[in-house]
């Protein structure tokens, strides 16, 4: 009698692992990090032939090891992929970490290739979302290098390409497969950054399935930041930060740059341009290129204004008051393409404030102010409010194929402003840079305009106590308002409410009651604090409460938590040399706190 490893297997058996072990590469067309295009076919001898998009013969996928174990179970196979191409021989066996659409070869224990499917999926449909809004793709050329594996030559300097996202999968998906392909033949010297705000559409997850071939290769760096709402010029800082090329382009989640953009942008500055803006009206104005030194310089997009508009006008003409080139605006229609957006959609993530409902009115607030800050020539902005932009966690892929992440939060740059001789010598002030430990400062969140310098928004417990009901709470954003007649004779306004003091509130909802500690800022702004459920409010006034101390317990979980986050993040070593700074006072309405992981505070 044969032992259990002799016994035969069922020639049905073994068709049907094979069919399923074959079953990625029915029929498909891949993009190979190394091979450039491939084009997979089964054969009816559950054999699959490789083949180059010219169709050209490369090799085959087999399977080998199928058999029984000593106790006779039936063993998965290997599936073995043979290639030749002109005069050197791969040989490679697929990793168990494959899936459909995307696969891994390994040889050696070391990861030698990585094919993707899912990627020409969605180059497909934003293709055809731009034939159906009467654009144009231009891919054939970028295309063409793909399945090549070919490149140009190197351009005469690094560009980035930033985009700083929030809730805009609908666009991004049907403009980012272009943006890639277009810089695919200069990705030894083209980087495209992307970094997704804090979306809840699934911006993050489609980013690392469909788009994570350009992420193993190089081309695309994805990074992840945990805002509440959207503000147009932290997110453009934080986007612009990421990047250590030479030429920082603003490249919006909608925009198309066209096949010949970056050969095109980097000929404006080998001529002598110090900002290049590539806009044909209608909102495409914000595509704006110019060197990485000029941006840190001018300290960045102004993070102190409302959360839209102006924003891309305000850092083009700020350069041009530096005097260090000419600007230059480039009205090519093949490169300033746009999947076109309304005015409600532009600010659909942004706090509205101050009676704000509309872009065209933040807008004109922005104008407004950006006019007469540059009027008082304040060309540097953001100038002592610490690190622009905010913290993000860089998305990758390790060499083993394993998605992990990157704290990039040591890559933040803080802008000083410092006097190196007297004024009336006739010497100019000088921009200093720093690198090092983010930390936040009073308003670097997404929010509303916060007028002057930017102060500390961490409310300071009052001793008194309130009882007030909810006016509106947003679950997705984690903060709302509440109020009563008290307050609002004292303040003008409700009370700003966040869901980090709301911890024992289960019910948020309009009209429910709680019991709080108020808290003020900095700037004078109410805040709740230590909320907690109460019952319906009265004509009278709540009891006040004696304030709760803190008990021992959370007295050292406090200590150890200050602790970790002095480990973590070290304070830093501010210079010596003085910095004088002035900032313009403007009045924009109620004004709002900012902390950490909050939007803004109450108007």
């Amino acid at each position: 009698m044969p032992s259990p490893s002799e016994a035969p297997i069922d020639p049905l058996v073994v068709t049907a692992i094979k069919n399923a072990a074959l079953k990625p590469f029915n029929n498909k067309k891949w993009i190979s990090g190394r091979l450039g295009g491939l084009k997979t076919r089964t054969t009816t001898e559950h054999v699959v032939q490789v083949f180059g998009y010219s169709g050209n013969f490369l090799g085959s996928i087999q399977l080998a090891g199928l058999r029984r174990s000593s106790r006779g179970k039936i063993r998965q196979p290997f599936v073995y992929l043979h290639l030749k191409i002109d005069t050197v021989t791969y040989h490679w066996v697929l990793s168990r970490q494959s899936e459909e659409g995307r696969v891994l070869w390994w040889s050696d224990s070391q990861l030698e290739d990585a094919w993707d499917a899912d990627f020409q999926e969605i180059l497909r449909q934003a293709v055809k979302s731009c034939y159906e809004h009467n654009l144009v793709p231009q891919i054939e050329d970028g295309w063409k290098m793909i399945v090549e594996n070919g490149r140009k030559p190197n351009l005469p300097f690094t560009v980035a390409l930033c985009t700083a996202t929030m809730n805009r999968l609908w666009q991004l998906k049907n403009a980012l497969p272009l943006t890639l392909v277009h810089a695919y033949p200069f990705k030894d010297s083209c980087r495209v950054h992307v970094v997704d705000m804090g979306s809840t559409d699934g911006t993050l997850e489609w980013l690392l399935r469909y788009c994570r071939w350009a992420i193993e290769i190089g081309l695309l760096r994805v990074y992840r930041a945990e805002e509440k709402a959207w503000h147009a010029c932290i997110g453009k800082n934080t986007a612009h930060i990421q990047a250590k090329e030479d030429i920082l382009v603003n490249v919006d989640g909608d925009n198309l740059i066209g096949a010949g953009f970056l050969e095109d942008v980097c000929k404006r500055f080998q001529d002598g341009c110090a900002v290049a803006q590539y806009e044909l009206g209608g909102g495409t104005c914000g595509r704006i290129a110019l060197r990485r030194e000029v941006f840190i310089e001018i300290g960045g997009y102004d993070e102190d204004a409302f959360p839209m508009g102006a924003q891309d006008t305000d850092l083009v003409l700020r350069v041009k008051m530096l005097g260090k080139g000419h600007h230059k605006k480039v009205k090519e229609p093949s490169l300033s393409q746009a999947i076109l957006n309304s005015q409600e959609q532009k600010i659909e993530n942004c706090v509205l404030q101050d009676g704000i409902q509309k872009w065209s009115q933040m807008n004109a607030k922005n104008s407004a102010i950006f006019n007469e800050r540059r009027s008082k020539g304040e060309i540097h902005r953001n100038q002592g409010q610490g690190w622009i932009g905010v913290p993000v966690k860089q998305w990758m892929f390790g060499s083993d194929g394993e998605l992990k992440t990157v704290d990039k939060r040591e890559k933040n740059i803080r802008v000083k402003r410092l006097p190196v001789a007297s004024l009336a010598d006739g010497a100019s002030n000088t921009v200093v840079t720093i690198e090092g430990a983010w930390q936040r400062s009073g308003c670097a969140i997404a929010g509303v305009h916060v007028p002057g310098s930017r102060r500390s928004a961490v409310p300071e417990p009052t001793g008194e106590f309130f009882t007030a009901e909810f006016k509106t709470f947003n679950e997705a954003n984690g903060w709302g308002f509440v109020g009563c007649e008290e307050l609002r004779a004292r303040f003008g306004a409700d009370v700003f409410a966040h869901n980090r003091e709301l911890v024992n509130v289960p019910n948020k909802a309009v009209g429910e009651v709680i019991y709080f500690e108020l808290g003020m800022t900095e700037d004078g702004k109410p805040q709740v604090l230590n909320a907690q459920p109460a019952g319906p409010v009265s004509s009278e006034p709540a009891a006040k409460k004696p304030r709760l101390e803190e008990t021992p317990a959370a007295s050292t979980e406090s200590a150890e938590v200050a602790a970790a986050e002095e480990e973590t993040l070290p304070p830093v070593v501010e210079e010596t040399v003085p910095v004088e700074v002035e900032v313009a006072m403007t009045d924009a309405g109620a004004t709002v706190p900012a902390a950490e992981g909050e939007p803004p505070g109450a108007s």
